[in-house]
């Protein structure tokens, strides 16, 4: 009886954290959250139809995206597994920063480095294109049967404001399989 009701107990606590988190971990803790990003993740079926994968609101720490909370549509069990796992991988990516002082700063030159450059990162630039209000750097990769286009925003980190993966199929033809796109940017104060 003692032990179903301390489990119970720390169910609640758990629960509670879990679905308040999201919404506080940008007004405090040690890692500085300058904005965030809602953006959704779509997949495409044979005949082109978008299918929504997922909802994420994330931000962007030295080059590497950091994801606060996601959702996948019509899933509600898997949504309170992976807002568990969404809490517990920040809270210990932020409790590890000081472990990792020196590659931190390393990551964090290259940042600075790579959003100076414009987003580039080596891959070919195909065009300059604003979304939701942020100029984006646009490169592409490409082989004989993948083509990859991301979009970037310099003045956000180089954070991937857009994304889509386009596959050759059998007649010839690229055809986009996956994508997504930035939805809201909140600049936190």
């Amino acid at each position: 009886m003692v032990r179903s009701f301390v489990f119970v107990r720390a169910a609640v606590i758990l629960a509670v954290s879990v679905f308040a988190y999201p919404q506080t971990a940008t007004a405090s803790g040690p890692l500085p959250i300058p904005f965030t990003v809602d953006s959704e993740f779509l997949d495409y079926s044979k005949d082109g139809t978008p299918q929504i994968d997922m909802y994420a609101t994330s931000f962007q720490h030295n080059r590497r995206e950091v994801i606060l909370s996601s959702s996948l549509p019509g899933k509600p069990f898997v949504n309170t597994v992976r807002r568990l796992i969404d809490v517990t991988s920040f809270l210990f990516f932020e409790a590890t920063l000081p472990l990792r002082a020196d590659a931190e700063r390393d990551e964090e030159v290259a940042a600075r480095r790579s959003t100076e450059a414009g987003c580039r990162d080596g891959w070919p630039v195909v065009r300059a294109e604003p979304i939701l209000g942020y100029e984006t750097t646009v490169t592409q990769f490409s082989n004989a049967q993948q083509k990859i286009t991301m979009w970037r925003a310099p003045n956000l980190g180089c954070f991937l404001m857009k994304f889509s993966m386009e596959e050759k199929r059998e007649d010839g033809a690229f055809h986009i399989v996956k994508s997504r796109r930035a939805l809201k940017v909140t600049i936190n104060k």
